[in-house]
């Protein structure tokens, strides 16, 4: 009788390494999945700081692009006013002349018009007669 003794013993020694062994792999796991927790939750913090950052950032250069072509067009309307209009917009003799590098040329064909001195040296002289 006293080998059977031994061998619970022996049983009840083997249960308990067994159950020592299991609980290092189950805190190595708990361990294991802490540490994946918390890197997908620095990942989570980390797109979320970023996806902010670059919606400020779009918000003020938007506004800065926005600024920008309102400074463009106020530019434009200013050249606008003081630009000296094309020989082909100036319909008056008046207008024509006042432009040195326009040419008021006459026809009994087509209407008298305003043309470039380039154009007007190309037209053909049967038809205008170019001052």
């Amino acid at each position: 009788m006293p080998q059977k003794k031994t061998s619970n013993k022996g049983e009840r020694n083997s249960n308990r390494l067994s159950l020592s062994v299991s609980r290092p792999k189950t805190s190595k796991l708990i361990m294991a999945n802490t540490k994946q927790l918390l890197i997908l939750s620095f990942l989570a913090v980390a797109i979320l700081v970023h996806s902010t950052l670059v919606q400020s950032s779009n918000a003020s250069s938007s506004s800065s692009s926005s600024l920008h072509d309102r400074v463009l067009l106020a530019r434009q309307r200013n050249a606008a006013r003081f630009q000296i209009p094309s020989c082909s917009e100036m319909v008056s003799r008046s207008q024509c002349s006042h432009n040195p590098n326009c040419k008021w040329c006459k026809s009994e064909v087509l209407d008298d018009m305003c043309f470039s001195k380039a154009e007007a040296w190309r037209l053909p002289q049967q038809v205008f007669l170019c001052n």
